[in-house]
C-alpha cells in the first residue's frame, strides 16, 4: 500500500538515477506536492512544488536528462481551456533538500479540449493521450519543449488517433524509445517494434487484462510494468505476462428496444410496462434492474426507479458549473444522443437531462453535451422533457423531434446515478456492470418493433 500522504495517486514514473525510487503525485484539488516511494509504496520524500497549484494532475515523465515533467490537465477547468507542464530536474529523494521552481509549458488543443490523463516524454517532445469518455479513439498530440517558461501557450500536434475503444488513464515509454506501455481501467497495451511515437501506437498492441480498481499511474521499470490506483496501491506486471490479442477490445454496446402499442404507463408502476425493456445494472453487490424504456413514433420513454441509498439532489441555483459537478450526490442523469453517432461522439444535438428537485418540487435541467463533459446552454424545465415522480419512480417522456432532424433508429444512450456515498451507478446498453473503479462507454438504443 501507498503512503496515506498520497491519497489519490494519478500518476507515477521510475527514476532512472536512483534504484527502486518512484516518482507520484496525487490528483486535483490537492497540494501541488511531488511524493519519492519505493517499489513497496512507502514514503522517502515529499516535494512541495513552489509557484504552482495542483488544478488537475494527471501523470507524469521522465526524459533522458532526468528531468520530471508533470502534466496539469486543467483545461476542462479553465475557460480559457489552457494546459500546463511543470518540469523539474529531478532531486535525489535521500536528500533533504527543496526543488527549485519548475519550468512551465503552456499549451492549448488546436481542436479541444479533451480530458487527458496520459503523459511521456520522448526526444524533447511531450507525447499526450486522450481520455475517451465518449467511446471515440483516443487521440495522439505531441508538445514541443521550449527551452525557457512563457506564458504565450503553444499548440500541440495531433499525431493521429489509436485503434482501441478504451479509456486510457496512463501511459509511459521504455528507455529505448521502442516500446509504449498504455492503461485503461480494464487492461494494459504494450505497443513494440520501434519507430517515432506516433508510428509504434499505431501497431496492434498485446493486451493484458487488468482488475486492479482504478489505475492511473503507469511506469516502465526494467522488465516489468508498475501501477499505482487511486485506492492507494501498488502492483507489478511482468512483460512476460502479456499476451497478444485483438485490439480493439472495447466495442461500442448496443441494445434493441420495443415500440410500445401506447405511451408511456398512466402509472408509475413499471412492473406493469408493457413490452418495455428493463435496464439492469451492477450496485452494492447484486445485479438489479433500475430503469425501464421503450418507444412510440418521436418519443422516447424512461422509467428509473431511484435505488434505495439514493436521495433525489436538492440542484443549487448555479448548476451544473462545472465538471465536478457530476459527481454531486443524489444527481440522476440521462444522457441522450439522438443522431445515434458511431461511435458515440458529441454533436449539436447531444444533451444531457440533469433531475432532481428545489424546494421539494421536481426540477429538470437540460443542457448540451460537448467533450469530456463541458456544459453549455442549460435549460431550465424544456418543453420537449415531460418529468412525473412517484414515490422512488421517475418517469421521463422526450419528445426526440425536437433535438434534431435525424430517422431516431439508433439513439446514443446512458443513465447515471450517483448515490449518497458518491458511488456511481449507471447503465450503458449490453455493459450491465458499472462501478466508479471501472467506467463505462455509452451504448445505442436501437429502436425495434
Amino acid at each position: 500500500m501507498i503512503d496515506p500522504a498520497i491519497t489519490e495517486s494519478s500518476g507515477v514514473v521510475a527514476s532512472r538515477r536512483y534504484e527502486d525510487v518512484l516518482w507520484t503525485h496525487n490528483d486535483a484539488h490537492n497540494l501541488p506536492e511531488l511524493f519519492a516511494i519505493d517499489d513497496d509504496g512507502e514514503l522517502l520524500q515529499t516535494y512541495l512544488v513552489p509557484g504552482v497549484e495542483n488544478i488537475d494532475w494527471e501523470d507524469i515523465g521522465i526524459d533522458a536528462d532526468n528531468n520530471l515533467y508533470i502534466l496539469d490537465n486543467a483545461a476542462l477547468r479553465r475557460d480559457d481551456h489552457l494546459n500546463f507542464i511543470y518540469i523539474i530536474p529531478e532531486p535525489n529523494p535521500f536528500e533533504d533538500v527543496e526543488v527549485e521552481k519548475p519550468r512551465v509549458v503552456t499549451f492549448i488543443y488546436p481542436d479541444g479540449p479533451f480530458d487527458c490523463e496520459t503523459l511521456f516524454v520522448w526526444n524533447n517532445r511531450a507525447y499526450l493521450v486522450t481520455k475517451s469518455w465518449d467511446g471515440s479513439l483516443p487521440r495522439v498530440y505531441s508538445v514541443t519543449i521550449p527551452n525557457d517558461s512563457s506564458d504565450t501557450p503553444v499548440s500541440a500536434r495531433f499525431e493521429g488517433e489509436i485503434g482501441v475503444h478504451a479509456m486510457i488513464t496512463g501511459g509511459d515509454i521504455s528507455p529505448d524509445g521502442r516500446s509504449i506501455i498504455l492503461a485503461s481501467y480494464v487492461a494494459l497495451m504494450l505497443f513494440e517494434g520501434g519507430g517515432s511515437p506516433a508510428e509504434l501506437l499505431q501497431r496492434e498492441p498485446k493486451l493484458a487484462l487488468l482488475n486492479a480498481r482504478q489505475v492511473e499511474g503507469v511506469a516502465w521499470k526494467d522488465d516489468e510494468i508498475v501501477l499505482t490506483n487511486e485506492q492507494g496501491e501498488v502492483f507489478d506486471v511482468r512483460l512476460s505476462e502479456l499476451d497478444r490479442s485483438q485490439a480493439p477490445f472495447l466495442r461500442t454496446p448496443h441494445k434493441s428496444i420495443p415500440r410500445l402499442r401506447k405511451g408511456a404507463p398512466t402509472s408509475l408502476d413499471f412492473g406493469n410496462w408493457e413490452r418495455g425493456s428493463w435496464l439492469e445494472t451492477y450496485w452494492q453487490g447484486a445485479e438489479i434492474k433500475f430503469a425501464r424504456v421503450g418507444w412510440t413514433p418521436g418519443r422516447l420513454h424512461v422509467g428509473i426507479q431511484i435505488p434505495e441509498g439514493v436521495t433525489l439532489i436538492d440542484i443549487p441555483p448555479d448548476f451544473p458549473a462545472n465538471y465536478d459537478d457530476w459527481f454531486r450526490t443524489g444527481a440522476v442523469f440521462v444522457l441522450i444522443n439522438p443522431d445515434g453517432s458511431r461511435p458515440i461522439a458529441y454533436g449539436k444535438n447531444d444533451r444531457c437531462i440533469l433531475v432532481g428537485t428545489s424546494g421539494g418540487v421536481l426540477r429538470v435541467i437540460a443542457f448540451n453535451l460537448r467533450p469530456a463533459t463541458l456544459v453549455e446552454s442549460a435549460e431550465e424545465n424544456p418543453d420537449w422533457v415531460t418529468a412525473t415522480r412517484e414515490g422512488r419512480n421517475l418517469l421521463l417522456d422526450l419528445d426526440l423531434s425536437a433535438l434534431g432532424e435525424t430517422d431516431h433508429k439508433e439513439i446514443g444512450f446512458n443513465v447515471i446515478i450517483i448515490d449518497d456515498s458518491g458511488g456511481m451507478l449507471s447503465w450503458a446498453p449490453l455493459t450491465r456492470r458499472f462501478t466508479w473503479d471501472s467506467p463505462s462507454v455509452w451504448g445505442l438504443l436501437r429502436m425495434s418493433g
